[in-house]
């Protein structure tokens, strides 16, 4: 009969069952045979990306690593790693891991544990569950909490060296319900979507106003850029939030809790074309947008383009929105702005009408 783990799991070493799960670490074990917990603020984890990439968090720092995985066997060698200070429980993950991950090792997987053992004696033992131990502490709270705030931009660790951005304007980052957020570095408002998935968030990039840069601003927009793709973990302890990147970095923002929380509006302007008495189609335009508020104070005035509706910052609440067009007229529209949540409006216009 075919060796069966507890439960009666059978044991893989199929590399498809190791790739893409986020592995939490739940113990390892030292080559004296002793066993040791992680004593750390949140479970340090390892995930798999392909049979060539790898990377883990411990959680302080994330490595990269170049693997090459097979049947029940590994080998890895760690290629970058961001380099902020540790406590003593980070630090005695972080040797553990590296030094069973660096190298020669072997795994194996019964039900939802991962172990890999390196000789002599040696092993780290991973889970798909979040450790007991650890979860009333550290069960990843929901990012709901940071939604609607405004954060503020303040550290940047890139390539070995952590910076403090010099921008004109600061760089800011939303997010809204729904899985949206949206970059202001000052100059370009960058859209992304964003899925969580416990400690990790995972970044797609929809689209940016495409500006050029230059000087500060470039450089905290390359490194944002770097950073902002794919998977990356994320710690949010009151005012402050980390994201981090196992190839690229981290950025770490922190919120004014003076700041109200705040939505958003976008601003489409579609007019139809005219060609004497006839209509020639339709199609998005440039335009002057004004929004006033119920009392019908203007709170944002600026012009808009088909690839770049505005997205300003407002309170909840409903908005008049009115716009100008070149050799045109638009019909005023409004709109309910929503805290936490990005808001859309399309005013209908009418350009090139002849007199005829």
């Amino acid at each position: 009969r075919p060796a069966t783990g507890p439960g009666g799991a059978k044991p893989s070493v199929n590399v498809a069952d190791l790739i893409g799960p986020t592995w939490y670490l739940t113990s390892w074990t030292t080559s004296h045979g002793l066993t040791v917990l992680p004593d750390t603020d949140r479970p340090p984890t390892l995930v798999f990306d392909s049979r060539t990439a790898a990377h883990s968090d411990d959680p302080t720092n994330t490595a990269s690593w170049a693997v090459r995985l097979g049947k029940g066997t590994l080998t890895g060698v760690e290629r970058t790693t961001t380099a902020l200070p540790q406590d003593a429980q980070t630090r005695a993950v972080n040797a553990a891991v590296t030094e069973v991950l660096s190298g020669n090792a072997t795994w194996q997987i019964v039900g939802p544990t991962l172990t890999i053992r390196k000789a002599p004696g040696q092993s780290l033992r991973y889970s798909t569950a979040l450790p007991v131990k650890t979860r009333a502490a550290t069960a990843a709270p929901s990012l709901a909490a940071a939604v609607g705030r405004t954060w503020t931009l303040t550290s940047v660790t890139s390539a070995g060296r952590t910076w403090v951005p010099k921008t004109a304007q600061p760089s800011t980052l939303h997010f809204w319900s729904g899985g949206e957020a949206q970059e202001d570095d000052g100059v370009n408002n960058i859209e992304w979507s964003w899925h969580q998935s416990g400690f990790t968030l995972i970044w797609t990039k929809i689209w940016s106003t495409g500006v050029g840069t230059s000087g500060p601003t470039r450089e905290v927009d390359l490194a944002v850029a770097a950073i902002l793709q794919g998977r990356t973990s994320w710690s949010l302890e009151g005012d402050n939030l980390v994201i981090s990147a196992p190839h690229a970095g981290r950025l770490s923002f922190s919120s004014d809790p003076g700041n109200p929380v705040v939505g958003t509006a976008a601003v489409t302007l579609e007019a139809v074309h005219g060609c004497g008495p006839q209509t020639c189609g339709r199609g998005l335009v440039r335009g002057a947008v004004t929004i006033a508020n119920a009392r019908g104070i203007v709170v944002w005035r600026m012009p808009v383009t088909p690839v770049d509706g505005g997205n300003d910052l407002l309170q909840a609440g409903t908005y008049t929105v009115t716009a100008k067009i070149k050799d045109g007229v638009c019909t005023p529209n409004t709109v309910t702005v929503v805290l936490g949540r990005a808001s859309h409006v399309t005013l209908s216009c009418k350009d090139g009408i002849s007199s005829d």
